[in-house]
């Protein structure tokens, strides 16, 4: 696997943590969260987001330890 392929997926799974984490604490933390991203970011749309980004990152995450494990299971 590339090496610019690599780096795009670790730079997606990282920025989908954090997204990940954002939109969980806006659930819970959502007149904080609301006031820190000026409105943008309600409890709805925080739950909405939590819950769509569930697919990419769980994608990006097997991609991601399958980039790491398959050259050591090859040997």
């Amino acid at each position: 696997m590339s090496r610019r392929v690599r780096d795009w997926v670790h730079v997606l799974l990282t920025f989908s943590v954090f997204l990940f984490i954002v939109s969980g604490i806006g659930i819970v933390e959502h007149r904080l969260v609301s006031y820190l991203s000026l409105g943008l970011l309600t409890k709805d749309r925080s739950y909405v987001l939590h819950s769509l980004l569930i697919y990419p990152f769980v994608f990006l995450l097997f991609l991601h330890v399958y980039i790491a494990a398959a050259p050591r299971l090859r040997r």
